[in-house]
């Protein structure tokens, strides 16, 4: 997690090696966001990687909840990738 040098912009970051991780992280920890929704206005959620569907609906449903944010999905063009 990363605040600007105000405090009023965060970014998180997450690392996950597949959607099933990301998925069981959203469904554990998720019920904990609807505690502070009001407290935060998502801009944009950015997905680097290939996502499952069922990924992409959580992703979303959670845009909805945190604000109207958009998820944008990028996929590898070029560089390392590690297993």
């Amino acid at each position: 997690m990363y605040f600007d040098k105000t405090g009023s912009r965060m970014t998180v970051v997450q690392v996950h090696p597949d959607s099933a991780s990301m998925e069981h992280h959203i469904r554990v920890a998720g019920p904990a966001f609807a505690g502070f929704a009001e407290l935060i206005t998502l801009s944009t959620m950015d997905v680097y990687g290939t996502p499952s569907e069922g990924l992409l609906e959580l992703l979303r449903r959670k845009v909805q909840m945190l604000g109207d944010a958009t998820v944008v999905v990028h996929d590898l063009q070029a560089g390392f990738a590690r297993v």
